[in-house]
């Protein structure tokens, strides 16, 4: 099965790009688990894999951050089922986790959300050799208001436009590395809002899959309902795409 990552810091839009493309009927865009982010420095902690408390353990707390995920999964994940996933390492059982909840939804491509992936673009280069990489960018300042105003977000405006100016260091390397290899496919969240079907169409062909017109209706699909219904920063995936969250830091932001 064929994986996608998408790469864009908090209050990019990343959620809305990823409800578009679950849209679709042959692509699998779940709410975020945040494994890499959470687990992935932690296996030096975990020790040797193929020793069985130490596997046990990894599997008891992914299957943590899957009961604590805010957003819904048509799939749910068995203990002994991961228990059996080979080989014994992280990648392989998010492998598993997401191959069973496409294939539950009779998808053949996932794109996979999460936070900060920036940090472990070589793990993922090495567990998923044949990835491809969507790097969303949005304006800065109106990441920044958007994290101000954001409830569950801490550090207001500067630690906004510092994590800002980290990722989009770590995109652009990424797209030097890998751009003449055809696997990372770039888009503003501006564009994305003022021309969603052509910048969509563009994804598609990205993915190796054909523009369907049920990405533009994601805001019907039960799931994004349910996601938008569970988190106030999820409050707008179940509405119809809102040309005003573009420049809105003129709005929320001083001189």
């Amino acid at each position: 099965m064929a994986f996608a990552f998408l790469m864009a810091g908090e209050r990019s839009g990343s959620n809305l790009l990823t409800r578009m493309v679950d849209a679709h009927p042959q692509c699998c865009g779940p709410a975020p688990l945040h494994a890499l982010r959470i687990l992935a420095p932690r296996l030096p902690v975990y020790g040797a894999l193929d020793a069985e408390p130490a596997w046990q353990a990894l599997i008891e707390h992914l299957l943590g951050l899957w009961d604590a995920k805010l957003g819904p999964w048509t799939t749910r994940p068995s203990a002994a089922l991961l228990r059996s996933v080979r080989p014994r390492s992280l990648a392989a059982l998010v492998r598993s986790l997401y191959e069973t909840e496409a294939r539950a939804q009779g998808k053949r491509l996932v794109l996979v959300k999460e936070v900060g992936l920036h940090r472990f673009v070589a793990y993922l280069l090495v567990h998923f050799p044949q990835a491809r990489f969507i790097h969303l960018v949005r304006d800065p300042r109106d990441v920044a208001a958007s994290w101000k105003a954001s409830p569950s977000h801490r550090g207001g405006v500067l630690r906004a436009v510092g994590r800002w100016c980290e990722e989009q260091a770590a995109a652009l390397q990424l797209r030097a590395w890998l751009g003449e290899a055809g696997r990372i496919h770039g888009l503003r969240y501006e564009d994305l809002i003022a021309r969603p079907e052509h910048e969509l169409r563009a994804v598609c062909r990205f993915l190796g899959a054909d523009f369907h017109p049920r990405m533009l209706a994601f805001h019907r699909q039960a799931q994004t309902r349910q996601m938008a219904a569970r988190a106030d920063n999820w409050r707008n995936l179940d509405r119809p795409l809102q040309t005003g969250r573009v420049g809105r830091y003129r709005e929320l932001l001083s001189e």
